[in-house]
């Protein structure tokens, strides 16, 4: 369990306070930097300016057309569950919203196919909800796909099934956080073109909305809407769509990867349309692995045989 969560535990014993059910990411880590979090390119950009259908700030998603700062990420937590019970997995998404959240926001994933087939199929299969209409979170909860297709931004559907956690419960912040853009804070990219006003129309400073579910509970929701046996961890594929609307039922305000309602009709996994990413859940790997204790000394070898061996031919 992380040091921090273990301080968290101790004072909520101490002073009676509750404490979640599940050891997630801290507070403090939902806000860290993007470095610490994946993103989720589409074929294009991560998501285009000023192209929210509703025409209601707060729903538009923004991305650079470099994406060295997306608009939607990922984040997995294995959790520790072999020394603390407790500590169990988690799967969290970060968005970037041209300013405060006004909006509910749907993360939909395709995990299976129409018969419960392992894997995805190109057609969503249920949906994670933020509701954040008053610009502050209010319920985390889940949506099973609609009777629409589901199979492009057009058909999007989705009904409410359960509630994940609401606005009331004690512990909501360490779920859900809403936070202006902070270069060099939650924002890691640093670079000359770096912003945190993407689309510099409004003058509004653009917010990151980062929530997360432990994957216990993920997994009882989705195998309670079909009966399916399927249990989602971190080697799972799925494909991943963001949307963002004022209802309960459909998009209607803006969906990554597509500008406007260009491409709306085509099927998410069509390369001239959205593309959305399949990858696993926790995502790749670390380009550059911390290596382990017993290798250090083996790479000091390696170290001072290649010294050795550029004198000699010196």
């Amino acid at each position: 369990m992380k040091p921090v969560y273990r301080i968290f535990l101790l004072l909520c014993t101490f002073f009676g306070a509750s404490a979640p059910a599940y050891a997630i990411l801290t507070a403090l880590e939902l806000n860290d930097s993007t470095d610490n979090w994946t993103a989720l390119d589409f074929v294009g950009q991560s998501d285009y300016y000023s192209d929210e259908k509703a025409n209601k700030a707060g729903g538009d998603f923004v991305g650079n057309p470099d994406n060295t700062q997306s608009g939607f990420y990922k984040r997995y937590d294995f959790g520790d569950i072999e020394n603390d019970p407790d500590d169990i997995a988690s799967i969290a998404f970060r968005v970037r919203l041209d300013t405060a959240p006004t909006t509910k926001i749907y993360i939909g994933f395709d995990v299976a196919g129409d018969s419960g087939e392992v894997g995805p199929n190109g057609r969503i299969d249920f949906y994670i909800q933020l509701d954040s209409g008053k610009g502050t979170v209010e319920d985390i909860n889940f949506f099973t796909a609609g009777t629409d297709g589901n199979l492009s931004p057009s058909t999007s559907s989705f009904a409410y099934h359960s509630t994940y956690i609401s606005d009331t419960d004690p512990n909501v912040d360490n779920y859900a956080n809403i936070s202006p853009v902070v270069l060099g804070g939650n924002e890691g990219y640093d670079g000359l073109d770096a912003s945190n006003d993407l689309d510099g129309v409004k003058n509004n400073v653009d917010y990151f909305v980062s929530f997360q579910v432990d994957m216990v509970s993920l997994n009882a929701a989705y195998q309670s809407m079909y009966g399916y046996n399927q249990t989602l961890d971190e080697d799972s594929a799925m494909m991943l769509v963001l949307g963002s609307a004022t209802n309960d039922n459909s998009f209607n305000g803006d969906v990554a990867g597509i500008n406007g309602t260009a491409g709306a009709d085509l099927i998410w996994t069509d390369p001239n349309g959205v593309g959305a990413p399949i990858d696993t859940a926790s995502g790749t790997l670390p380009a550059s692995p911390v290596p382990e204790p017993s290798s250090y000394a083996l790479i000091f070898g390696v170290f001072v045989g290649s010294l050795v061996f550029f004198r000699r031919r010196r």
